[in-house]
């Protein structure tokens, strides 16, 4: 087979990476997709935040009323907004058995509410918050509490009849 030619000898070498031009592109247009995703995600987080730290407020003051009545006796629920935590007394904590019933915000700051306005807990004069629950589980008075994470925020309001809210 003297005219045969083997083809493999002859053949171009295959691109054995990336271009710089290629690599720049590329990071590129992952870095302007980031810096659009990122401020939305950040946005949509703070908004679960403030969202879950509204329903678990709601539902601790439920709670709080519901063992007043169920006990027949007072139960307090303080709410500290310079430290940013709420605690139910005379309740345990599930986690800890011997000790208050507390719960610490890491995500979101608690804030009163103020003519209608949420107001930083550092810029307040109203630092802390005792509602008693009877032992009909009546408040002793209606209450707002705001919760604010990032720009998203919320607020819990509890009727002088003890219905609460969340808007």
């Amino acid at each position: 087979m003297r005219g045969f030619v083997d083809r493999k000898k002859y053949r171009k070498p295959a691109s054995a990476g990336y271009f710089l031009q290629e690599v720049v592109v590329t990071v590129f247009v992952m870095g302007i997709i980031a810096a659009v995703a990122i401020p939305k995600y950040t946005a949509s987080l703070n908004r679960y935040r403030a969202q879950v730290a509204c329903q678990r407020l709601v539902q601790d003051i439920e709670l709080a009323r519901r063992h007043a009545r169920f006990t027949s006796q007072d139960v307090k629920f303080f709410v500290s907004f310079n430290k940013n935590f709420y605690s139910i007394d005379p309740l345990d904590s599930p986690l800890r058995p011997s000790s208050t019933y507390q719960v610490v915000f890491e995500g979101a700051f608690l804030c009163p509410i103020i003519d209608g306005l949420l107001s930083p807990a550092s810029r307040s004069t109203q630092t802390d918050l005792t509602i008693t629950f009877d032992r009909y589980g009546v408040p002793n008075s209606a209450a707002s509490i705001g919760i604010a994470c990032g720009d998203t925020s919320g607020t819990v309001q509890l009727s002088q009849e003890g219905q609460v809210s969340r808007q």
